[in-house]
């Protein structure tokens, strides 16, 4: 019986070991990105992007039937505004966007997102002459604890923040093409 039992204490060990080392495999930073075709001036898709008082008008966690409690700090030269949401049934689970620097064709943003570090984040606008349309670009990259369980989670983290990036970025292509 006692053999029994340290075999299995034994075993237990082992594998947390090897749960560990396995995770030390798992790069501590996730990129997060997704792309949209849109078919208006650059100029509007920019003070889209880079005003979060415009943000609430696109950004997936402002539909009017949410279940998120949106709050916006919007700042004299918008540096250091950012877009905040709590989940109205867990307000555990909230997130915050600020932006932290504006470029020509570029707004860089700083993302807290509930069981993860701060990470850097952006809003790139790609044009081409010849096409009718700006590209944009909005990414993620996403810092993940050093816990083995947080770095697993981050093999799914594509799949969790990929579809919210795509539906943001497909309301950001509504609101601007004036659909």
């Amino acid at each position: 019986m006692i053999r029994n039992v340290k075999m299995l204490v034994a075993g237990l060990i082992v594998l947390a070991i090897i749960f560990a080392l396995f995770s030390l495999l798992i790069p501590s930073t996730v990129k997060v990105t997704r792309i949209a075709e849109v078919y208006a001036p650059k100029e509007k898709i920019y003070e889209a992007i880079s005003n979060v008082n415009e943000w609430k008008k696109w950004m997936p966690w402002s539909a009017a039937d949410s279940l998120f409690i949106i709050q916006i700090d919007s700042t004299p030269g918008k540096i250091n505004s950012s877009y905040a949401w709590n989940v109205k049934s867990d307000v555990s689970k909230k997130g915050k966007i600020t932006i932290k620097e504006l470029k020509a064709d570029e707004v860089l943003t700083e993302n807290e997102l509930t069981g993860y570090n701060l990470s850097p984040g952006s809003f790139k606008l790609f044009t081409n002459p010849k096409a009718q349309f700006v590209l944009v670009e909005w990414r993620m990259n996403v810092h993940i604890k050093w816990y083995p369980w947080a770095k697993l989670k981050g093999i799914v983290l594509d799949k969790i923040y990929g579809p919210v990036l795509e539906d943001g970025l497909e309301r950001l292509k509504t609101y601007c093409e004036g659909k």
